[in-house]
């Protein structure tokens, strides 16, 4: 069993019930690993583990490239010529939303989906144009500026936006990650 979390409290609970049911091995991804990747970032010890497994990922694609993974946060890791060069991080879809629902009291939660309007015409559609069509651009806009050849698409909110970007969809990238890691060492 790998594990990788950026959530201390979590690993620890994730290692413990692992280890419960079975004599399994675990594997827990540390910066003391080789990962495959040189990581370029100001202080690679602090770099969070799931970025540098999506840069190991990536690395194992293409040595030009940019995967952005949509979870809790939006993240956009950048790979070039075997280093991991840095990373974007922005609030994630649902967590905008959340945020957006949970702070305006005349609001509640409905169905995001992205909309072929440019301006919302009732509420539902403003919002969703505001958090899935303007992530979707924000996105675009950010990945055009740094001039990769490949560029990738993952995680469990990629499906309010993966239509809207010209990007190549990869299933469960983070867990990919790992195993290039994993096979690295």
């Amino acid at each position: 069993i790998i594990v990788c979390s950026v959530v201390p409290t979590v690993k620890e609970h994730v290692i413990k019930f692992a280890k419960m049911p079975c004599q399994c091995q675990i594997v827990e991804l540390t910066h003391d690993m080789n990962f495959g990747i040189k990581i370029g970032t100001d202080v690679p010890t602090r770099t969070g583990m799931d970025l540098i497994a999506i840069a190991a990922l990536i690395n194992s694609k293409t040595n030009d490239g940019v995967l952005v993974n949509l979870g809790t946060a939006t993240t956009i890791v950048k790979v070039k010529d075997g280093v991991f060069e840095g990373a974007i991080i922005m609030p994630g879809i649902i967590s905008s939303f959340e945020g957006l629902v949970n702070n305006a009291a005349n609001l509640s939660c409905f169905v995001l989906k992205p909309s072929e309007k440019i301006v919302g015409t009732n509420t539902e559609d403003a919002i969703s144009i505001g958090i899935v069509n303007a992530h979707a651009e924000a996105i675009k806009g950010l990945v055009g500026k740094m001039n990769v050849r490949d560029v990738y698409i993952s995680g469990g909110n990629s499906v309010y936006i993966k239509d809207l970007v010209p990007y190549t969809y990869i299933k469960q990238a983070t867990i990919q990650g790992m195993k290039e890691i994993e096979k690295a060492n």
